[in-house]
């Protein structure tokens, strides 16, 4: 796991001392730094790209597919969302085996059934900033594949923490009046629950995948910090696997009638854009499935259990553990989250396998909210923990 400085003052505004200084905080508070990094140095794969040209998704309304001049002999397709991409416009180009500042590997990957063999960047996805509103622009006569720090300033350091690290618990160690040995243990569970190790085992006979609004309308729209195609191949990785363990899978999508009589109508102050979706919104993404044997679930509001037969269907079949994933963090998954705590069922919460609309919201629900109903891992370390124990 890999913090910037930029983002850990932009968290804790009052954050103060030399990197050396903050490194050694996080040391004392029991978390393991294993170099402090010039961000030059982490963006030096990343490379100037021209956008020569932008089509309209053929299966999605706001995704586009770009043909970019990366400086190769062959260009490369990349699908975004991002609002402001254009034909002639340069952006920072993140080719597929790149790893960004955070330490998150891009993968080549199909969005929607179009190849992306990288991604575009935003200035918060570079840790340059803290927008996500859309692609970072460069400007002047810049030569495709010159990398990044080549032509414009990069300043910044970044913390590459070892081991498995919790931000919650990094936020806590460098918070005002933080005390030596406060974020110490799992860094993942409340402070006063901690367990002696991070160690995560899951019996696939009494964990289900709970995959929440992976639906054709969802997907479509813009999502941080992770993109909703990374999200989806990391959903369809865990899906392949409690299948392949005889799992249960559960998809869960949101849908209305078609007058919208059974939509949420009470005055708030932030109302929901538009009003009854169109036809196809509600489809599940091809990656993610139905496949043979996974329970399809249909909600008419953001969490999975309240007027379905959710909670039925996990007992019935021995359920004591949920895992989550989907979009949006704060919205569907958060809910469901909230809502299976509540029913008794412990819960895990794939932070790489979900994403919501703005970096932030996501990163607020998992250092805040995600440790006090449930555990927070990658899904490399799901996909570690499932173990085929026979039902």
């Amino acid at each position: 796991m890999n913090l910037s400085l930029l983002y850990l003052k932009h968290r804790i505004p009052s954050l103060g001392g030399t990197p050396e200084e903050i490194a050694e905080r996080l040391r004392a508070a029991g978390i393991g730094v294993k170099r402090i990094v010039p961000l030059k140095e982490l963006l030096a794969d990343v490379v100037v790209a021209k956008v020569e040209e932008v089509t309209q998704h053929p299966n999605a309304d706001r995704l586009k597919v770009c043909v970019v001049n990366d400086g190769g002999e062959e260009r490369l397709q990349i699908v975004t969302g991002a609002s402001n991409v254009a034909a002639g416009e340069l952006y920072p180009l993140i080719r597929s085996g790149v790893t960004l500042p955070n330490g998150t590997k891009i993968k080549k990957g199909k969005l929607r059934g179009e190849l992306s063999q990288g991604m575009l960047g935003s200035a918060d996805e570079l840790e340059l900033g803290t927008d996500h509103a859309g692609l970072l622009t460069l400007t002047g006569d810049l030569t495709p594949g010159t990398p990044l720090p080549e032509v414009m300033d990069v300043p910044g350091i970044v913390f590459e923490l070892e081991g498995d690290v919790d931000e919650d618990a990094v936020l806590r160690a460098l918070s005002p009046g933080a005390s030596a040995g406060e974020a110490s243990g799992d860094a993942h569970l409340p402070k006063e629950s901690s367990a002696a190790d991070g160690t995560l085992t899951l019996n696939a006979a009494e964990t289900a995948l709970v995959l929440i609004d992976l639906q054709q309308g969802i997907v479509a729209m813009d999502t941080a910090p992770h993109t909703s195609a990374e999200v989806v191949a990391e959903c369809a990785k865990l899906a392949d696997r409690f299948r392949a363990l005889g799992a249960s899978v559960v998809l869960v999508h949101v849908a209305f009638a078609a007058d919208g009589a059974d939509m949420l109508k009470q005055p708030v102050d932030s109302p929901r854009p538009g009003g009854v979706p169109a036809p196809g919104w509600s489809d599940f993404v091809p990656e993610i499935g139905p496949r043979d044997g996974d329970l399809v679930v249909t909600k008419r509001q953001w969490g999975a259990f309240y007027g379905t037969d959710l909670d039925l269907q996990l007992r019935r079949r021995g359920v004591r553990t949920i895992v989550l994933g989907g979009i949006a963090t704060n919205f569907g998954v958060e809910s469901t989250a909230r809502a299976a705590f509540e029913h008794g069922y412990a819960v895990v919460l794939a932070e790489d396998a979900m994403a919501s609309f703005t970096a932030d919201a996501h990163r607020f629900a998992i250092s805040t909210i995600f440790p006090r109903v449930g555990r927070t891992r990658s899904t490399a370390q799901v996909l570690a923990a499932l173990t085929s124990d026979s039902r």
